[in-house]
């Protein structure tokens, strides 16, 4: 039972932290590529620098979307599709908030750039929400997990 345990630990880890990196290389990836992009989908060049920069914005939040993409797997896949969709609506809601207040013109005035902010800003906070949920119910993994002989899988 405990080699088992250990095993969905790593394996729940290893999901959510694989998510992220590709997450990453994804949004490397689009940022480098925004300038292309925005000429393929015929983006006036008086308008393409605040859509690059709403891109480049955007594409910070997408590693924590993909690592909470995974988390919301793990929680399914333990049984609890609840605390998901209060992670979702919670931030979606804190998002809403920052949105109105970063791009508002009576509020900071940030325009675009300021929405791309809050919406990456409400990615991370999610991933963190996620990332505390499992922790504190032990499906992530641990130094005890990592090397030690009593926690290695049966050969199959």
């Amino acid at each position: 039972a405990a080699a088992a345990a250990a095993t969905t630990r790593r394996t729940a880890t290893a999901a959510t932290t694989t998510s992220f990196f590709v997450g990453a290389v994804l949004a490397v990836g689009l940022a480098a590529l925004a300038d292309p992009l925005l000429r393929m989908m015929h983006v006036p060049p008086e308008t393409a620098p605040i859509v690059r920069a709403y891109v480049a914005t955007r594409a910070l939040g997408l590693p924590f979307f993909a690592a909470s993409n995974a988390a919301e797997g793990v929680y399914i896949g333990h049984g609890d599709g609840v605390a998901p969709m209060a992670a979702w609506t919670c931030t979606g809601a804190g998002t809403m908030a920052a949105l109105l207040l970063f791009a508002h013109p009576a509020a900071l005035n940030w325009g675009l750039p300021g929405a791309a902010a809050a919406i990456a800003m409400g990615q991370i906070a999610t991933a963190a929400w996620f990332a505390r949920g499992m922790r504190k119910r032990g499906w992530l993994a641990s130094s005890k997990d990592v090397g030690s002989v009593n926690n290695v899988s049966p050969p199959r």
